[in-house]
């Protein structure tokens, strides 16, 4: 689900009540950022699917929408003029009701249609006009009067004088008395087309007259005339930029059409089926319409009307017409897309041709909609928290009923089967719910219908996902291919599918996996026969581009994580990707565990598949493939299972590691672990805050200070020598080594500390002169920066300076600024010193001191110098 659908979904569930909330409520609920949740908040305002109350903080709610007492109650009486309009039922019905409550109100409101140009607000006019005259809310013999604002843009007095009539003399040319429209629309309706093209001396004029009811004629100044009208206006235009809010505030109801591609897949078929219908009895000619070419227009994106689809039908039937003599005219996907420019074609959507016979489709019937409690009630038993198994039967009588009362048309026939084709492909054979193959016929011709979904159908969603979140998944999935169903057609189709998935999917696996392959079918492909052997969804996958990079699979897997992933665990199975950066940038996204295989084929998928889907623990799991393939993995909580120390020295491992074995001699038979990773990773994993890392880490041993928020106890190797330091690491470990030992121990990490010890590890260089060469630099930073260094801070800088003396001799031809752009600007001053200092010792040994090694250094010195 996309996360803003979840944070809308959840503001109608946090404002049932009528109550406003802030973004940092839905933010606590949600668990994401409230910078995040006001973004979408903004999104969804701007889409009129939410409220805004300005302040501190912003508050919002939904939108009230028509309460099921008051659709039920539309439903069941008569829509008269309205039910021509395809859509009335569907995309349309809102607008539907608000024209009709605009109509039905003492005295009428006036009501204002906006869309693109040939959606048919001029149709929508009319039919409001024909209600209004049924409902004998106005006279059997009203008149209704139209005006083309746009017609008279460019004359705004002729407008004003069509509008409002005139005097004889009012104007050169004004030879006798002239009523306007308003005079003549009196007791009916004026509908007033383009208004946006009305001047704003205009719209003060006629909002007096909508307030009052008198107007007067141009060059009448002394006598009122009343009048009463109904105005419908009509706009393709945003009203902000061209009405006065004087004028705005008059039009008590505002309605908006969709274009054609906005309109549900039900309905475009509909649509296209009826131009077809008019031409053939226009031509009196059979017309036979490819399935292709009903794709096309299907899909058609790029008009944006339903005017112009007409338009193109009637030029394609004609174009054909005139070539051919034959009875039966056929429109293929050429003459359509001739003179039709089109968005790219789905191939699946693949549809039989129909077949329109004139003399049998002068009517095209309306069909009843279905009966709303049926819905309503399957709605009302997951609110209730009916039991699973009954709620699947009450499912299957609701589809049944849908089919029976909703027969599909021939066009709708044919176009079901690209959703039933879906339903093959992703349900039956990406998630391998073989059992559900059936269901995809009745699934495919309720989808096409696009049914609106009741009241309460987003909090039963909410429910029944919780208890069933894998059915509900790939519920989702299925219901996000479908082209052309509405977002409340797809809300009650994902919980129906939900529903009917809920008896055939595992439910109660506590470990998903994830296959992620470079390619565009490789994961899929795999998951796909790893799905189906094991008869249920046990794999997500995803196809990754070939060019992508180690940083593209970790955003890819942590969306997965945060909107998908629902278990105490994960295992995520790659083609190629550092195992340990994997492992360690997502392991604080996920909960639970964390297994990490850098080998995804389909034996290995299958067999870890099996496992997952006959409850193995994890543990055994990893074992079991790092035992059987010989690969590499990483799933263990933090750097062990077990108790652990962490030795790292940012003068490199070897250090950390010759120190690891002097404390290893005295942990002998100790059930302690030691560890020693690089520091970079270190730092990194502290400075993300990766506690659960270090959950079961006893000490951490470093050679610089750690920030004040690692709790960790952390304690550095150089105040090991101080009495204080000392006192600390015997009580950290007082349970692991006797005092006997511990004394031993400290004996010999001075003796490594010595600067004979220091000398001992230089294979490279002469220890004498590297040490003599060191003493300068030290003595060289003291003088310049007036410092009185202890003993022990000396000692770290002999031993890392000597050291990084003979690993930048070694590597003369490399350079590794990497990391530390970001520190520059802080310690610009001091590179600069430290250049200068090592400038003799750069040109004696052929070296460079690049800045990543000076930021090193400076971890050690900054302390000093900032004092």
């Amino acid at each position: 689900m996309l996360a803003k659908q979840k944070v809308l979904e959840e503001l109608q569930t946090l404002t049932e009540n009528g109550s406003w909330v802030s973004a940092e409520d839905i933010a606590k609920v949600l668990g994401i950022s409230r910078q995040n949740v006001s973004h979408y908040c903004n999104q969804l305002h701007n889409e009129r699917e939410i409220q805004r109350k300005p302040g501190r903080p912003v508050l919002w709610k939904t939108i009230q929408k028509s309460t099921q007492y008051r659709k039920l109650n539309i439903r069941q009486k008569s829509l008269g003029p309205f039910e021509q309009i395809i859509g009335h039922d569907g995309s349309l019905h809102e607008v539907i009701l608000k024209c009709i409550s605009a109509i039905e109100y003492p005295g009428g409101l006036n009501i204002l249609l906006q869309g693109p140009s040939g959606v048919g607000k001029s149709f929508i006019a009319h039919k409001i006009f024909d209600y209004a005259r049924v409902q004998k809310v106005v006279r059997e013999d009203a008149p209704f009067m139209v005006l083309n604002c746009a017609d008279y843009a460019d004359n705004p007095e002729l407008l004003s004088a069509t509008l409002f009539g005139y005097k004889q003399g009012a104007f050169t040319g004004a030879v006798k008395n002239q009523s306007g429209l308003l005079e003549s629309a009196d007791g009916g309706y004026l509908f007033l087309d383009e208004v946006h093209r009305l001047s704003s001396e205009n719209q003060e004029k006629l909002f007096l007259f909508m307030d009052s009811g008198c107007f007067r004629p141009i060059g009448d100044n002394s006598k009122w005339q009343h009048a009463k009208v109904r105005f419908i206006f009509a706009t393709t235009e945003d009203i902000n930029k061209f009405f006065l809010d004087t004028f705005t505030r008059r039009i008590e109801v505002s309605v908006k059409l969709p274009a054609f591609f906005e309109r549900p897949m039900n309905e475009r078929l509909a649509l296209i089926q009826s131009f077809f219908v008019d031409e053939a009895q226009n031509l009196h000619r059979d017309i036979k319409v490819s399935g292709q070419a009903i794709a096309v227009l299907a899909g058609a994106r790029s008009t944006g009307n339903v005017g112009q689809i007409r338009g193109k039908i009637k030029l394609a039937c004609a174009d054909v017409f005139s070539q051919t003599n034959s009875t039966t005219l056929f429109v293929g996907e050429d003459a359509i897309s001739s003179n039709f420019k089109i968005s790219s074609i789905d191939p699946e959507n693949e549809i039989e041709p129909l077949l329109i016979r004139w003399q049998a489709s002068k009517v095209m019937a309306v069909k009843a909609p279905p009966n709303l409690l049926i819905l309503s009630n399957l709605v009302d038993h997951v609110l209730r928290r009916t039991p699973a198994n009954r709620l699947g039967t009450l499912a299957q009588q609701v589809i049944k009923q849908l089919r029976i009362q909703m027969p599909l048309s021939e066009i709708q026939r044919s176009w079901s089967k690209a959703y039933i084709k879906r339903w093959q492909k992703i349900v039956v054979r990406k998630y391998g719910v073989t059992q559900a193959q059936l269901l995809g016929v009745p699934i495919g011709e309720v989808a096409v219908q696009n049914i609106q979904a009741p009241d309460q159908t987003t909090k039963a969603l909410k429910i029944f996902g919780n208890q069933f979140p894998r059915s509900m998944y790939i519920a989702s999935r299925y219901i996000n291919s479908l082209d052309g169903v509405t977002q409340t057609a797809k809300a009650f189709l994902k919980l129906l599918i939900a529903i009917t998935l809920s008896d055939l999917v595992q439910e109660h696996m506590p470990l998903k996996g994830l296959l992620i392959a470079h390619g565009e079918h490789t994961a899929s492909s795999i998951q796909a026969v790893v799905n189906q052997l094991c008869g249920n969804y046990i794999f997500e996958a995803i196809d990754m581009p070939i060019e992508s990079g180690v940083e593209q699979i970790i955003r890819r897997v942590r969306q997965f994580i945060n909107n998908e992933v629902q278990s105490n665990g994960l295992v995520l199975l790659v083609d190629m990707g550092s195992l340990n950066q994997l492992y360690t940038q997502l392991k604080n996204d996920l909960k639970g565990e964390l297994l990490v295989i850098d080998n995804v084929t389909t034996a290995v998928a299958l067999d870890i598949g099996l496992k997952m889907q006959s409850h193995v623990a994890f543990d055994r799991i990893a074992e079991d493939a790092q035992t059987n393939y010989r690969i590499n993995i990483q799933y263990f909580e933090g750097f062990a299972q077990k108790s652990n120390i962490i030795i790292s020295c940012m003068s490199g491992l070897g250090i950390s590691k010759q120190l690891s074995q002097i404390f290893s001699k005295y942990f002998n038979g100790s059930n302690l672990d030691i560890f020693t990773p690089d520091y970079r990773t270190l730092r990194k994993l502290i400075d993300q805050n990766n506690e659960d890392y270090f959950k079961k880490t006893k000490l951490v041993i470093t050679t610089s200070a750690l920030p004040h928020t690692f709790s960790i106890p952390n304690i550095n190797i150089y105040d090991i020598l101080n009495p204080k330091g000392s006192s600390r690491l015997e009580k950290l470990l007082e349970n692991e080594i006797t005092q006997g030992q511990f004394h031993e121990l400290m004996q010999e990490l001075v003796r490594f500390f010595s600067l004979e010890g220091v000398a001992d590890k230089l294979n490279v260089l002469n220890p004498k002169m590297v040490i003599s060469e060191v003493e300068t630099v030290v003595s060289k930073y003291e003088n310049i920066y007036k410092l009185d260094l202890s003993g022990t801070v000396k000692l770290n800088l002999y031993m890392h300076i000597a050291l990084m003396m003979e690993r930048l001799f070694i590597a003369r031809t490399e350079t590794d600024d990497e990391g530390v752009r970001e520190l520059q600007s802080e310690v610009a001053e001091f590179f600069l010193v430290s250049h200068s200092i090592f400038q003799p010792m750069e040109i004696k040994y052929g070296f460079k001191v690049n800045d990543y090694e000076l930021s090193l250094l400076y971890e050690i010195l900054g302390p000093y110098i900032r004092k």
